[in-house]
């Protein structure tokens, strides 16, 4: 195996995940302890019921972009969403083209002190919020790809917002969403689970319906927790997805899903909360799904499989940088390798950006 500061294969931040078994009555539970983390996870695919949606809070969105939208706010997502499917041409326009950009409240975020542009929204019949992000010279006459991002258990959308959401390629060129998950069992540990798929559907409704968007350019990237939430979503929304990014991400059980994907993943050679073995059974479910080689092609810095069915590529991206720093129990800071580096930001867009 090399040792390199990072590795990324083309093609393909905290500690839960999903749990419960495809078709299991069981409540989904935040992520497994560290034993369990490096083999495959039970986690749901359901072919959950589109939830009816409500109009964006008028307390988050100021100018009514409900009111100009040509399908009625409370019609099902899958008449609000466009498939990204063979056929969908490059650069086709959504409904939001054309229309005035939505005027976004700069809000207090939950459980911080930070201020940042935010939307209020129902998924699932939750009521929700999430951090959006338009490109600063935003046009409503150029279709933009979006990008929903997830983030690990125990954190908000700040997350993840605060390293692909203000990377300057991707939000100079794309429309960046990241939700919060919600607190369902209590202790101020917020994390996603399968029941939480319809929160993709509402917030990819709701950027075509309000903003300039490529319908056939949705991707979803996610860390730790989310990013086992982005696998899982992979699976049962492969319809409206173009790609997929999964760091430091393991693989739940993946069952009837819809198509294959394009999908990158990053993951620390060093990582002991989510190891490494992991993120590889991540990324070869998908090399085998696209139809991939096994041979390993090295183009740095990262790595890359031939053969895998047309624009559905699988990357890996492996490294060892530290994400962030802690005390141990002497008090000193030692280097965690769980979560999100800054190369995966490069990483990350740079495989989305050639789809």
């Amino acid at each position: 195996m090399r040792c390199l500061l990072f590795r990324c294969v083309v093609l393909s931040l905290s500690l839960v995940a999903l749990t419960p078994a495809c078709g299991s009555s069981t409540k989904p539970a935040p992520l497994p302890d560290e034993a369990d983390a490096a083999g495959e996870q039970t986690g749901p695919t359901p072919d959950a019921a589109a939830p009816k949606p409500s109009a964006v809070d008028g307390a988050a969105v100021v100018t009514g972009a409900d009111a100009a939208r040509t399908v009625p706010a409370d019609a099902p997502v899958d008449q609000r969403l466009s498939d990204a499917g063979p056929g969908i041409p490059p650069a086709a326009m959504s409904a939001g083209c054309g229309k005035p950009a939505p005027t976004l409240v700069v809000g207090k975020r939950p459980n911080s002190t930070a201020m940042k542009p935010q939307i209020s929204f129902s998924a699932a019949g939750e009521a929700r919020t999430a951090v959006v992000r338009v490109p600063p010279g935003y046009r409503n006459d150029h279709a933009y790809p979006l990008i929903v991002l997830f983030h690990g258990y125990g954190n908000n959308g700040d997350e993840v917002d605060g390293q692909m959401g203000v990377y300057d390629p991707a939000r100079q060129n794309a429309v960046i969403i990241s939700p919060d998950a919600l607190d369902r069992s209590g202790g101020n540990k917020p994390g996603w689970e399968t029941k939480d798929v319809p929160v993709l559907d509402e917030l990819a409704a709701w950027a075509q319906q309000s903003l300039c968007i490529d319908p056939g350019r949705v991707f979803i990237a996610g860390v730790s927790n989310g990013a086992m939430m982005v696998n899982t979503m992979a699976c049962a929304r492969g319809n409206i997805l173009r790609g997929v990014a999964v760091v430091a991400g393991v693989l739940p059980t993946m069952t009837n899903c819809q198509r294959p994907i394009a999908m990158v993943g990053v993951h620390s050679m060093k990582d002991t909360q989510v190891p490494y073995t992991g993120g590889i059974k991540s990324r070869d479910y998908w090399k085998g799904r696209d139809g991939c080689q096994d041979k390993m092609l090295m183009p740095a810095p990262c790595d890359s499989f031939p053969g895998c069915q047309a624009d559905r590529p699988v990357a890996w991206c492996e490294h060892e940088e530290g994400v962030y720093q802690i005390k141990d129990a002497t008090g000193a800071n030692v280097w965690t390798y769980h979560g999100w580096p800054r190369m995966a930001n490069e990483a990350v867009w740079t495989f989305f950006s050639k789809l």
